[in-house]
Formats: structure tokens, C-alpha cells, sequence
């Protein structure tokens, strides 16, 4: 383990240079993801389903809308894992997270309140992201 990664009751954050480093890391993959999604994705896109009419328009948008709600149910599923390790450990933050500042561990009935809680917002967003691929279905008369 790293010499700054944990104590018992501490996890110790990276040196500043260390944490420096992956925020930039973090900031230029974004404005990466965000020039090439307005370049090339979100124009492919339009043109995608601009170009049928009709059911074949209906399927394409259903499409769309169905790849987004998986991505954002994948996200509430990842996180609603988190939470449950972090109800049944007891502890918060997980043994060997990342943090940008030291961070006090919870224990006991407070990191499991906040893992009920991680859990439970979880499952709005699995909510949101199931909403989102029916989104078609409700709004597009077909």
C-alpha cells in the first residue's frame, strides 16, 4: 500500500503535485470528449435521425434513447454496488479510494446511513435511465 494511501483513521491524500496532475488529466480528457462530441458525435447524430421518416425515424429515436438509458443504468449499477459495499463494510470511503483531500473514514452507523443513501440514489438514477429509453414510447404518437 502506498505510504500516503491510509491510516486508521485518515486516508491520506496524494501530494499536491500527485493530485495536480490527475485533475489536469481529467480536465483535458473532458474538453477532449466535449470538442469531439460537438465535432463528430452529436452531428452524426442529428443527421442520423434526420435522414428517415415514418417508423423507420420512430426506430432509430427508440434506438438512441435505449443506448443512453443503458449507459446511465450501467452508471446507477456501478454505484449502487458501491453503496452496498459501503453498507456492509461499515466503513466510507472504501479501503483504497482515491481522494483529492484527507479524508476522516466514517465507521459504523453513519458510513452505513451513507451507503443506504448512495444505494438509494442509485436507484433514482436506474429510474431515470429506464425513463429515458421509454421516453419514445410516451412522447413520439406512433
Amino acid at each position: 500500500m502506498d505510504e500516503y494511501a491510509a491510516t486508521e483513521d485518515i486516508i491520506r491524500a496524494p501530494p499536491l503535485r500527485a493530485r495536480l496532475r490527475w485533475m489536469m488529466f481529467a480536465l483535458l480528457a473532458g474538453a477532449a470528449l466535449d470538442f469531439a462530441s460537438r465535432t463528430w458525435w452529436f452531428p452524426w447524430l442529428r443527421g442520423y435521425l434526420a435522414q428517415s421518416h415514418g417508423s423507420e425515424a420512430f426506430r432509430r429515436l427508440a434506438v438512441t434513447m435505449a443506448v443512453f438509458g443503458a449507459a446511465t443504468c450501467a452508471l446507477a449499477f456501478w454505484l449502487f454496488r458501491r453503496g452496498l459495499r459501503i453498507r456492509r463494510l461499515g466503513r466510507m470511503p472504501l479501503p483504497g479510494t482515491f481522494v483529492l483531500r484527507d479524508t476522516p473514514v466514517r465507521r459504523g452507523t453513519a458510513a452505513r446511513r451513507a451507503g443506504v443513501l448512495i444505494m438509494a440514489c442509485a436507484i433514482l438514477i436506474a429510474g431515470a435511465g429506464l425513463g429515458l429509453a421509454l421516453i419514445p414510447w410516451f412522447v413520439v404518437p406512433h
